[in-house]
């Protein structure tokens, strides 16, 4: 059976509030469409769940075998995220759309 989560848990959702979201009679412009098209196209692909593994689950079964098995888990300290400013998601995203293009142009003239 096929389970896609993507949200598990309520801490994982940000409220709404201080969010920068488009008013609802608000249009994007045609660069941010053009943008969104590109990028759907270049992640669009074949998809055949049999050549991926589910890492998560097989580290967190691991996990739970050595805890049941007495074995004391050390958790490593995650590192503080900081917020991405909107400016440099749009640069970001501009940078990977024109990396991919240039990876898919290679790829075809091979």
């Amino acid at each position: 059976m096929w389970d896609c989560r993507l949200i598990s848990f309520v801490d994982e959702i940000a409220p709404p509030k201080g969010l920068l979201l488009p008013k609802n009679n608000e249009q994007p412009d045609d660069e941010e469409v053009e943008m969104a098209e590109r990028l759907i196209g270049q992640m669009t692909d074949r998809f055949a769940a049999t050549e991926y593994r589910d890492t998560y689950r097989e580290g967190l079964l691991t996990l739970i075998e050595k805890k049941r098995d007495g074995v004391k888990i050390r958790l490593r300290p995650q590192p503080q995220r900081e917020a991405t400013e909107q400016r440099e998601l749009l640069a970001t995203l501009k940078a990977s759309i024109q990396k991919a293009e240039g990876k898919r142009k290679r790829d075809l003239a091979a």
